[in-house]
């Protein structure tokens, strides 16, 4: 340790009579650190150090303060490349939902979304004024969301093992799509027994609709 400097501050003791102090800052010098365990160790003392060991010691300052330097932007530039990937990721999901299904040469080509046809026959079921229907409706919105599912690669054999697949950093409205699918699941266990109102049908219907618009699939 060296001082580095010093400066005067006046201090009080307990009698309120104030007395001028000096504050002196240190700070570490790992050459004198270095000189006086090389001295520890031979008995020479660091004035009798020969010029090439001093100048050693500077050198492996200097590598230490590189070292330093580039370890220091190596964390800055992984960070960032990890940041880069997750995006990169999550842009290649949206694209793969909404680019699937586009099948053919150019003359067949599609560009409307992947969905879109079912969706439409989906809204079509909605605009009967029938519970039958609505629970149809709602059934296919389901089946849709399959699709979504399986073009977006996600593992699993069922909707449920899917949605557990994934996250809410890569499907942001992952809890509207349970929802969702936990009132398709009441409807097919209870069949015609199930009491659907109009109400209820057009929440869970708007619950599908807003996971399919997040990856473009209607």
């Amino acid at each position: 340790m060296e001082a580095t400097h010093s400066y005067f501050l006046w201090v009080s003791d307990s009698w309120g009579r104030w007395y001028k102090g000096v504050q002196t800052t240190y700070s570490l010098n790992l050459e004198y650190l270095f000189l006086l365990l090389y001295n520890a160790a031979t008995g020479v003392h660091y004035t009798q150090l020969p010029a090439f060991l001093s100048s050693l010691v500077g050198l492996l300052q200097g590598l230490g303060i590189f070292l330093s330097l580039v370890f220091l932007v190596g964390l800055v530039y992984f960070h960032l490349r990890h940041e880069q990937l997750h995006h990169e990721h999550e842009h290649e999901m949206h694209g793969k939902a909404h680019a699937h299904g586009h099948k053919g040469d150019d003359a067949d080509y599609d560009e409307s979304p992947a969905g879109a046809a079912r969706w439409e026959h989906v809204m079509t079921l909605m605009t009967e004024a029938h519970p039958s229907s609505w629970r149809g409706a709602i059934v296919e919105a389901d089946i849709l969301l399959s699709e979504l599912l399986r073009d977006l690669r996600l593992p699993g054999s069922t909707i449920g093992e899917q949605l557990k697949a994934t996250s809410r950093s890569q499907f942001t409205t992952l809890d509207l799509a349970w929802e969702a699918h936990k009132v398709r699941n009441e409807i097919a266990h209870a069949g015609s027994a199930y009491s659907l109102s109009g109400r209820e049908a057009d929440r869970a219907i708007d619950l599908y609709r807003q996971g399919f618009e997040e990856f473009e699939y209607i």
